[in-house]
């Protein structure tokens, strides 16, 4: 039985969104594009407004995973410009909790929220070829690769990655 809850985090609380996504630019910036340098410089109401929109749930989600009262995963969703297409983004678990289905109960939960909206035929994300964990994690949901990429991360570094997506049940 797993001991914790995905969960909407109110906007109230911006101060664990920030300190769950800088910790995830610390620990894996090889996986993210953005820096953990130029993250740190966004002024607290860019993090409140990214919890206000995700509640809204119309353009962009984001869902955290908490155990007892430690945030400990979130995942995040947004509309493309590409009609029917929503972007996977900022997937992360911290190190001491991974391997204990928190991905796995995340990017259920993304999935369902964004189908439910009937928006959406198809969800994409980016990964690094180097992030073996998170690669077979999403081939799990059904993601297959479409494109081969090579970018500069959040380190600073380019790396190899690929463009994954999975076709979403429902109606649009």
């Amino acid at each position: 039985m797993p001991n914790f809850e995905v969960f909407k985090l109110p906007p109230a609380d911006w101060r664990l969104y920030k300190q769950i996504r800088l910790e995830s630019l610390t620990e894996a910036p090889q996986a993210f594009i953005s820096s953990y340098a130029e993250t740190l410089l966004r002024p607290d109401s860019h993090w409140k407004e990214r919890l206000i929109d995700a509640q809204a749930g119309e353009k962009s989600w984001l869902l955290f995973a908490r155990e007892n009262d430690r945030i400990t995963g979130m995942v995040g969703a947004y509309h493309t410009e590409d009609s029917g297409t929503v972007d996977i983004i900022s997937v992360y678990v911290t190190k001491e909790k991974r391997g204990q289905g928190i991905a796995s109960a995340l990017m259920t939960a993304i999935l369902a929220e964004v189908a439910r909206s009937g928006d959406f035929r198809t969800a994409r994300l980016a990964v690094t070829a180097s992030q073996t964990a998170a690669l077979a994690l999403y081939q799990k949901f059904g993601f297959q690769i479409v494109t081969e990429t090579t970018g500069v991360m959040g380190d600073g570094v380019s790396h190899a990655g690929y463009i994954m997506q999975v076709e979403l049940a429902g109606p649009v």
